[in-house]
């Protein structure tokens, strides 16, 4: 198990150095919302399994396309997703969903979790932030998931943030352009 811990730290450094670099290619073209809200269920429904809890999509968004790389937008998604399944109580459902906001498309993954404390917000898409760093932690992870997050998001286009209430949850969202056609159907 530390050995995977190491594996995954080293990859989220090189990842974060990559983008910071410039060195990480980006394939932006349109991508159908929807189809994005499944891919991340199917890829990250073995971890939600392991961890006691389900992933449903709640608000769904159809005829929708937003401009984006898919594999930078299936590792925003991974991250989201397992830090919520992470504070998620067993039993209890992630939810997923996107929502047009204007010419955007905000994408929003919803936690059962204890929330986020008013100390932590400021720092929490910083490089190794985590809310409890210490050694006795019980929730694992490499404090770059959230940092990767918002510079992918960067690159794309994209904002991230959060909603958070102590006791009742998160919701972490992120904003992409809609992919407009000036081309008539």
């Amino acid at each position: 198990s530390n050995s995977d811990r190491l594996v995954r730290l080293i990859n989220d450094i090189l990842d974060l150095k990559k983008i910071e670099a410039g060195k990480m290619d980006f394939d932006i073209t349109p991508h159908d919302a929807m189809a994005l809200l499944t891919q991340a269920v199917t890829e990250n429904a073995g971890f939600g399994d392991k961890n006691k809890v389900d992933i449903e999509i709640t608000s769904p968004i159809r005829n929708i396309r937003v401009l984006g790389d898919n594999d930078k937008i299936a590792q925003v998604f991974a991250n989201l997703l397992s830090n919520a399944i992470k504070f998620s109580p067993e039993g209890s459902t992630v939810g997923i969903g996107a929502e047009r906001r204007g010419r955007k498309i905000r994408f929003m993954v919803k936690d059962n979790g204890p929330g986020i404390s008013d100390e932590f917000r400021s720092s929490i898409f910083g490089k190794f932030s985590q809310a409890d760093s210490s050694a006795t932690r019980k929730k694992g992870g490499t404090g770059l998931g959230l940092s990767i997050c918002k510079t992918i998001m960067e690159r794309l286009g994209g904002t991230i943030g959060f909603d958070s209430e102590i006791g009742k949850g998160s919701t972490f969202y992120f904003d992409l352009p809609e992919a407009v056609s000036d081309v008539p159907e």
